[in-house]
């Protein structure tokens, strides 16, 4: 959704090179029978290192790069433009860092110099053709905050699924922001997080679909074991607030009803809690409407002995049940997420979620997703119940 409507209006490094304002290339390829280069390229800077120096952040140092001692290229390598390793200039690694997983790039700080850093092919360089270096900055937000590049890239290329290389036409597809960013302030990545925010201006939905994507989905994919999207869900944060996960998607189902209903539609969620130490392998919620008198989120204890051992049971016996096919134990099983809508003379309609104890169950992403289909159930058993009413005969 978010790749048909939202990426296609930004700007991107390719657009910008076919328009002639930038410059990129990939880094030179080495090779042990390379092709000598003239003199004048071993006073050149030379990044040959597959990462940055320790400590980079945004900018990087020219003259704390090491001059170019064998200024040599493969005869693989077929590019004899150098033009794009001169100022300004922007240094991109290919490579999806594993434990951040993000991208990474720097602007070349060249002082007075003409040339920036020539770079291995572990790098893309880009050169931006005007003094000011206005588009290779939107580039480096772009490039290097932990939301946009890994969440497209990850839409519309094989990352995240079997590789964590970029190749150098993915890369200059990232969207960039339309118009000029300010890096002076920024220190560290959760700035660039929340700038990227400022200068992408997408909903509240779409961010938490591209957060949950990053935290639960994509970890998941790229690592052998379980990640902690399969973690049971928390009672209480760090900070002693009750159920965190759970609330969070209370909240987004009462954002996404309310916005079907209308704001001033009475809703109200219901956490269920265990009372003892022992947790159940399921959670359960229950979304009301008509319900004035109640808070929007509320909590309540399971006390009732059978009611915690049906619970357990139902997880036995429905919720990890195999399909027929895979019963003998082969193939794929599938867990389901059941749910129970009951509706009183009162007006008061309810639908109750009973999920796995699993945190990919209960993300904000899925409560939107769940909302939809509240919303459609609610609105149907109306409708029924509106039938009912008419069809009863009158005095």
């Amino acid at each position: 959704m978010l790749a048909a409507k939202f990426w296609p209006s930004y700007p991107t490094l390719k657009k910008l090179e076919k328009q002639e304002k930038v410059l990129t290339r990939n880094g030179v390829l080495e090779g042990d029978r390379g092709k000598k280069l003239s003199s004048d390229f071993g006073k050149r800077r030379y990044l040959s290192t597959p990462k940055f120096p320790v400590g980079t952040f945004l900018k990087l140092i020219a003259k704390d790069v090491p001059l170019w001692k064998n200024p040599s290229i493969s005869t693989r390598d077929t590019a004899a433009n150098f033009e794009p390793f001169k100022a300004p200039q922007l240094l991109i690694k290919k490579v999806l860092q594993a434990k951040s997983l993000r991208l990474q790039s720097v602007l070349v700080d060249s002082g007075p110099n003409e040339w920036g850093v020539i770079c291995k092919e572990s790098y893309i360089t880009v050169r931006e053709m005007a003094n000011k270096p206005d588009y290779i900055e939107r580039a480096c937000l772009a490039l290097n905050n932990s939301l946009i590049a890994p969440y497209f890239l990850t839409l519309t290329t094989n990352i995240g699924v079997y590789i964590t290389k970029a190749s150098v036409e993915d890369l200059l597809s990232v969207p960039l922001p339309s118009g000029p960013v300010d890096l002076s302030n920024i220190h560290s990545i959760e700035e660039l997080d929340t700038a990227a925010k400022k200068y992408f201006p997408l909903t509240a939905a779409d961010w938490q679909l591209i957060e949950d994507f990053l935290e639960y989905t994509l970890p998941d994919a790229l690592r052998k074991t379980p990640g902690i999207g399969r973690n049971s869900t928390r009672r209480n944060s760090e900070q002693n607030v009750p159920e965190p996960d759970l609330s969070a998607y209370c909240d987004a189902v009462l954002r996404v009803i309310k916005s079907t209903y209308g704001s001033a539609k009475s809703i109200s969620t219901t956490i269920y809690s265990e009372s003892g130490g022992e947790k159940l392998p399921v959670r359960m919620v229950t979304i009301r409407l008509n319900t004035p008198s109640q808070r929007a989120i509320s909590f309540e204890t399971i006390n009732a002995d059978g009611l915690f051992d049906e619970l357990k049971k139902f997880y036995n016996e429905q919720l990890t049940r195999k399909t027929r096919a895979t019963a003998g134990g082969g193939g794929l099983g599938f867990q389901r997420v059941a749910y129970l809508v009951r509706s009183d003379k009162s007006g008061m309609i309810s639908l109750t979620f009973i999920k796995p104890d699993e945190r990919r169950y209960w993300l904000r992403s899925l409560a939107m997703r769940d909302a939809d289909q509240i919303a459609m159930l609610l609105l149907k058993t109306t409708i029924k119940k509106i039938a009912y009413h008419a069809a009863l005969p009158h005095a």
